[in-house]
């Protein structure tokens, strides 16, 4: 055996014992290989090691076209090339395909301590931004949430996203197609990458248009005097707000299963929102009053701890504003009746 012949063979052998080791790490630890500075996926070494593969099975036909004279095997050998040829071909735009529709990107936590990662796939009108965590410098791990741009718009690519670390907790928002509307997904990284809210928001402001489609929604499923008694118990657009306000601050607060849990109400009539309660304590959102300008509901975050008297002692986690246009939340960074809060907040409630 000639020496090319050994060494091919010895490549041959050594990289396919590396596809196949890459392959048992996807399988047993349920990650996927996406190797980190060079972004290279398990897919770009089975292409290599089709490479190989091809250009040893071409070179034993060429060996073999000029052994034999006979008309048959000749044919053969030709439609061994073809095959081959093809299913090179067919490699290759399955290949170049992956790499041209997904592009990676990673965002490291200030301290280093995580990193998130985002598979921006786009083709033709279909995008999608699926999210993972990196758990070691070639393993990564898919996380349960995922983003949707419209229109095949590569939002990260483009620069129209923001993300934001806050300790374990990072929240990526994307536009989702330049006209106005954004998606946010807030992620607890130290809790297995557990979702704490995903919500949509327009940070410009409610569209005109969405507004005069909601109004002539209204006017069209507006009651007559026959159902005049249902509409008395139905509640005012005012309650509606605030009871949507209490939910979007719960998810935010990170519990996913807000839509489902009951808003009840205190002795003074004060909406509220229980999050967790027991024996030694207790979480919850208590709506506390509109803003200045009229153009965000107040709430507040409390926690209620029980000492051995019985007693209840409440001190306050948080504060939010729940601005109507929008739908978004706003953490106003405040802790007690006293502080000042952050200027985003100050903007949104004008106080």
């Amino acid at each position: 055996m000639s020496v090319r012949r050994r060494i091919y063979l010895c490549l041959l052998i050594g990289w396919g014992a590396l596809c196949l080791c890459l392959f048992l790490a996807e399988r047993v630890t349920g990650q996927f290989i996406l190797i980190r500075f060079v972004r290279l996926r398990l897919v770009d070494f089975l292409f290599v090691l089709l490479c190989l593969l091809c250009a040893g099975i071409i070179a034993f036909f060429i060996r073999s076209w000029k052994k034999t004279a006979r008309k048959s095997v000749k044919a053969l050998l030709v439609c061994g090339w073809i095959a081959v040829i093809f299913g090179f071909l067919t490699g290759s735009l399955i290949w170049l395909g992956r790499h041209a529709v997904t592009i990676w990107h990673e965002f490291d936590s200030p301290d280093k301590k995580y990193s998130l990662v985002a598979g921006e796939s786009t083709f033709l009108l279909l995008s999608d931004i699926r999210l993972y965590e990196r758990t070691s410098p070639i393993l990564i791990k898919e996380l349960d949430a995922s983003l949707g741009p419209d229109d095949g718009f590569a939002a990260i690519s483009r620069g129209a996203y923001k993300i934001s670390w806050d300790g374990d907790v990072v929240t990526l928002s994307v536009d989702l197609n330049l006209s106005g509307p954004w998606q946010t997904v807030k992620i607890d990284m130290a809790d297995g990458g557990k979702v704490l809210a995903d919500y949509g928001y327009y940070p410009d402001g409610r569209p005109a248009w969405l507004d005069e489609q909601d109004d002539t929604t209204t006017e069209d499923s507006a009651p007559t005097s026959d159902d005049s008694d249902q509409e008395d118990e139905q509640p005012d657009e005012t309650e509606r707000q605030i009871n949507e306000g209490l939910r979007a601050v719960a998810r935010t607060v990170g519990d996913a299963d807000a839509d489902d849990v009951e808003i009840t109400y205190t002795a003074k009539g004060t909406p509220e929102l229980v999050i967790s309660s027991g024996s030694e304590a207790s979480t919850y959102i208590l709506y506390d009053r509109e803003s200045v300008n009229g153009q965000c509901a107040l709430y507040v975050l409390y926690q209620s701890s029980v000492e051995g008297g019985g007693d209840s002692y409440p001190q306050i986690v948080e504060m939010y504003a729940y601005e109507y246009a929008s739908g978004r939340v706003i953490t106003a960074g405040r802790h007690g009746w006293s502080d000042a809060g952050t200027d985003e907040y100050r903007e949104a409630t004008g106080e």
